[in-house]
């Protein structure tokens, strides 16, 4: 998932001792069976975490590189340490356009997906074609044991972007890329727990695509965050400037197949089409909600919280969070409507609003924190499970390292995960 990491470990002082001190190398043994057994961590030799998905203070996955393979871990003491799991369904990076996503609805209920494209023919012939494969492994027992589903997808389909579940409903969000990372979205449903999957609705604007639906998103792919919160409704962060999609959200009432556009105000000094945004996931309680949209332009950049009381019919917003002119790719956590978290991919700027944005914070960028950001480290995961306590996964872009950092009092303070 590290799709912006850029840089390997720089040299420079404290930070490189602060990383030597939390990274290792990772050459080791393939994985081999679908029944995953946990494996003793070998501190000279670990893994490469790209994903973290942390769902209580205790309790959480990973997935990442392990000997050239992709690889699934699990901690059930907080990070302190990870057993990994092997499974032997699981891809190697080459084959792959994306890595395989990571989600658990709760402890023991999970998924990992991915698109496997494979061509059939000779090259330049008629019969020349893609055949297109959805995998979907499905846990009941928090990643021991794994299910295995397997489907043909549309041949647009490239990558598995985000999978989200309510009860047995459950979305797929999948993208068909092209050139300049362009492409048109899909999404597959199910409503038996992953047993079967159909397609819900795909657009074919940008790549061609015989099986477009009415109604589905927009035709040219931005980030797309989706919500659903009951077996119906469904929400997703649309910004595009092409599509002219501007601080939009989309709302779906039928599990997916249709999507209407749901227009964000504006603030008074954000000039339409001077700026860009990028929409990041909505938080949902009941009829309450928020989303948090980063504005773009000129010399620095604003995250603005939006917020709703009544399920998303009226939508308003608060105060902007001005970010510093290094910020201009953000990690955000939200764990409530009201409470939320943004920092920079390269630090820049930290900060969080306990109120729906009506207010703003500044948290420092210092101690390890900053450590980690000047010896080259960029965010791959951002979790906060709680008011205080939280995981950051960083990465250096070489593959061949990362740093797992823990905060207990709201983000102020970070410290070291060890293994």
């Amino acid at each position: 998932m590290p799709k912006f990491l850029q840089r390997m470990l720089e040299q420079r002082g404290t930070g490189l001792a602060l990383a030597a001190s939390i990274v290792w190398l990772a050459p080791q043994s393939a994985l081999s069976t679908i029944s995953a057994r946990p494996v003793a961590a070998v501190k000279a030799t670990a893994p490469v975490f790209t994903s973290l998905d942390m769902i209580n203070a205790r309790t959480g996955f990973a997935t990442g590189l392990y000997r050239d393979r992709y690889g699934f871990w699990a901690t059930d003491d907080g990070g302190i340490h990870w057993h990994r799991r092997q499974i032997a369904n699981l891809p190697e990076p080459s084959s792959l356009a994306a890595s395989p996503v990571l989600y658990f609805e709760k402890v023991n209920q999970g998924w990992i997906a991915w698109i496997h494209g494979r061509s059939v023919g000779r090259s330049g012939s008629a019969g020349f074609h893609s055949i297109k494969t959805l995998t979907i492994l499905h846990t009941q027992d928090g990643g021991r044991h794994w299910s295995v589903h397997r489907q043909h997808v549309l041949a647009a389909m490239s990558e598995v972007e985000q999978i989200d579940f309510v009860g047995h409903n459950g979305w797929i969000r999948v993208f068909s890329g092209g050139v300049m990372n362009q492409g048109d979205t899909g999404i597959y449903h199910t409503t038996n727990n992953g047993h079967s999957w159909i397609l819900a609705s795909a657009a074919a604007g940008y790549v061609p695509n015989p099986v477009s639906t009415p109604d589905a998103l927009p035709t040219v792919d931005a980030p797309m965050p989706m919500t659903f919160t009951n077996a119906n409704d469904g929400w997703v962060a649309v910004s595009s400037p092409i599509a002219e999609t501007y601080a939009t959200l989309y709302h779906s009432t039928s599990a997916g197949r249709r999507w209407s556009r749901v227009p964000l105000p504006l603030p008074p000094d954000i000039q339409h089409k001077a700026y860009a945004t990028t929409e990041f996931q909505p938080a949902f309680a009941g009829s309450q909600a928020s989303v948090l949209v980063q504005f773009q332009g000129g010399s620095h950049g604003k995250v603005v919280d939006y917020r709703t009381q009544d399920g998303g019919k009226q939508w308003t917003f608060g105060p902007s969070f001005e970010l510093n002119a290094s910020a201009y790719r953000l990690a955000v956590s939200a764990i409530s409507p009201t409470r939320a978290f943004v920092i920079g991919v390269n630090g820049g700027s930290f900060g969080v609003t306990k109120n729906g944005g009506d207010s703003w914070s500044n948290l420092p960028i210092a101690g390890h924190l900053k450590a980690v950001f000047d010896g080259g480290y960029q965010i791959v995961s951002f979790n906060m499970i709680s008011a205080t306590r939280g995981w950051l996964l960083l990465d250096p872009g070489n593959q061949k390292s990362f740093a797992l950092l823990r905060t207990k009092d709201g983000g102020r303070t970070w410290g070291i995960q060890r293994w």
